[in-house]
């Protein structure tokens, strides 16, 4: 890729991780706590008590969530507000089209976390120049010092190694 493009990727994924990202996942713990609707509780519905259907139960997902992210109090790391990303980029969700800051639906802010989670994966995969399979195969743990003063990551690769692959040494 030009250094320009892996220049501007690589400082857009810092501003995720450090300024979107603690507000976002704040956010998010707080509707991962609410509690919604999984059962018909109408007393005058023959299906009182039972499972909500998948159409229903989306429903009920989304009006108890989505409130909660469209009155989220979005602040920076200072306590600045949080109005526009600090970055230009565009984010797009599977049957949403283009995402807008803030999010305003929790399928929304899903959307921003998937973004955040590649964020963080940005600087591993440059700094280990693997390909999508080895980055893939790092585990828990693998990054490591040994003998030398660079940190190493364990990867596997199966390029030319057979489909058991291969674990090798990256520096990181």
């Amino acid at each position: 890729f030009p250094d320009a493009f892996v220049s501007a990727a690589g400082w857009n994924a810092i501003q995720m991780i450090r300024i979107v990202g603690p507000t976002l996942l704040d956010a998010l713990e707080a509707a991962s706590t609410t509690e919604f609707k999984t059962h018909v509780d109408d007393s005058r519905s023959a299906r009182h008590g039972q499972p909500l259907g998948p159409r229903e139960r989306r429903k009920a997902r989304a009006d108890a969530l989505d409130p909660i992210i469209a009155n989220w109090n979005w602040r920076m790391p200072d306590g600045t507000p949080l109005q526009v990303l600090p970055m230009s980029a565009r984010f797009s969700a599977r049957s949403t089209g283009e995402v807008l800051w803030p999010p305003r639906t929790h399928h929304e802010a899903w959307a921003f976390l998937t973004v955040l989670q590649a964020s963080h994966l940005w600087p591993v995969a440059l700094a280990s120049a693997g390909r999508h399979g080895e980055v893939l195969s790092l585990e828990e743990g693998c990054i490591r010092r040994e003998s030398t003063e660079t940190p190493t990551g364990i990867m596997h690769t199966w390029k030319l190694d057979g489909i058991s692959g291969r674990g090798h040494e990256v520096p990181v």
